[in-house]
């Protein structure tokens, strides 16, 4: 691409020099585009716990058939073994804040059941477990961190960190957009990615809630 002013004006080196402006002023447009793509890119990949692939698949199979139905799947547990357990966490999504009731769980075992038999997911029998989140409740996605920043979490992880180990627990001082968190454990603050996570959970504190 060339860039003249006016009729013929600019000729030779000038011509050149602004050229080369102009291809640096593309070349840092085009940089800008790719940092931003790439930031978009790494917030997606980590705005959710990592989770093993069969277990993502019952994720978004559970919440096709129950978000339409007012429930939200929290998380699943997969274990794999002669009998498997498929476990699903769910909760009622309702302006009015209602708890997630015995009912809810029934109904939702009633709508995936059919659901999880027919994609024959696992070998063999299982078992499938539907329950509330309960006090202790599973953090799996960002705004699930978001909501107990200052509150006492307990974290397993994928693979042990050296000076830290594989479970922790401790106090979820903050949580960033790029998904991820800070965790003040035992006298020391810790930085993970959510992608390091294989399991979170909230402690209730009772004497907090008094």
């Amino acid at each position: 691409m060339s860039l003249s002013v006016g009729p013929r004006v600019l000729s030779g080196e000038p011509l050149v020099f602004l050229n080369l402006y102009c291809y640096k002023i593309r070349r840092l447009f085009r940089s800008e585009f790719q940092k931003r793509a790439r930031a978009r890119f790494l917030f997606i990949m980590v705005s959710s716990i990592k989770k093993s692939d069969l277990e993502e698949k019952v994720i978004s199979l559970s919440s096709e058939t129950l978000e339409p139905n007012g429930l939200r799947v929290v998380d699943a547990d997969v274990r794999l073994g002669p009998t498997s357990l498929v476990r699903i966490f769910v909760e009622k999504v309702s302006e009015t804040h209602a708890p997630t009731s015995l009912e809810d769980c029934r109904k939702a075992n009633a709508l995936l059941g059919p659901v999880i038999e027919k994609e024959d997911l696992t070998e063999g029998s299982y078992d499938l477990e539907v329950s509330s989140p309960g006090l202790d409740s599973r953090l799996r996605l960002l705004n699930d961190f978001n909501k107990v920043v200052g509150e006492e979490v307990k974290i397993e992880l994928h693979a042990s960190i050296p000076g830290v180990g594989a479970n922790l627990r401790g106090v979820l001082k903050d949580v960033n957009p790029e998904g991820q968190i800070k965790v003040f454990s035992s006298g020391k603050e810790v930085g993970l990615i959510l992608t390091e996570i294989k399991k979170a959970n909230r402690i209730w504190n009772f004497e907090k809630s008094r």
